[in-house]
């Protein structure tokens, strides 16, 4: 069966319940949601938390779900390798064992129809999307708006080969965001397909399974 961010929580529910905890009360998320995780990352463990019940930035209730504090816990990070909890606390060392077992032992992706792919169940054309119905977080009282934290993903212009990068990304509007970009890769394929008068297609990742997201910081 393929994996996914449900699958993942529900194996956490089942195999370790204590790491995950819910919170079914309204949320705002500007300031209420860290101010959530400030609450309960001092416990043991500090868990994952699972937003049941969010308001969108409009103000009404989001039909969005937020799971914050993914891999705050090495259990969690061990589960999202397949790892059992006792595993893991006998040797806080084997999530990490693991991941550089696999990042040796690299298999090619498996590629599907588009029609088949769960990613393309809902497609929003131009003029249809609506960022502000998502429940992005303010962080922090600095903060200068909402923001979503996860991966970018984009291909060189000259040789297709995909780069996935960590980026906040700033809600603008209904349908614009912006990232800031360091002289990196993305700032690399951003500069040479810019100098050809090209656009730079990026896909935004929401929702993936953890084992993706921590193949971008490898």
């Amino acid at each position: 069966m393929a994996k996914d961010l449900r699958s993942w929580i529900e194996e956490i529910k089942r195999v370790a319940p204590k790491e995950l905890v819910t919170m079914e009360i309204l949320v705002d998320p500007k300031w209420e949601v860290t101010a959530v995780v400030e609450l309960l990352e001092g416990n043991d463990p500090s868990p994952a938390i699972l937003f049941e019940n969010l308001l969108d930035l409009k103000g009404r209730r989001s039909p969005i779900r937020l799971l914050t504090s993914i891999h705050a816990s090495r259990v969690r990070l061990g589960l999202t390798y397949g790892i059992a909890p006792d595993v893991v606390r006998r040797d806080p060392a084997a999530p990490t064992v693991e991941m550089a077992r696999r990042a040796e032992r690299r298999i090619p992706p498996v590629c599907i129809p588009a029609a088949e792919a769960p990613c393309k169940e809902r497609v929003y054309r131009k003029g249809e999307m609506d960022l502000l119905c998502f429940p992005a977080v303010t962080q922090h009282e600095l903060d200068v708006g909402p923001y979503f934290t996860t991966l970018i993903v984009a291909a060189d212009p000259d040789t297709g080969v995909h780069n996935l990068s960590w980026h906040r990304l700033m809600v603008k509007g209904p349908d614009r965001g912006g990232i800031f970009i360091v002289p990196r890769h993305l700032w690399d394929f951003y500069r040479r397909a810019e100098a050809r008068g090209e656009e730079l297609p990026v896909a935004y990742i929401l929702g993936h399974h953890p084992a993706f997201l921590e193949g971008a910081s490898w």
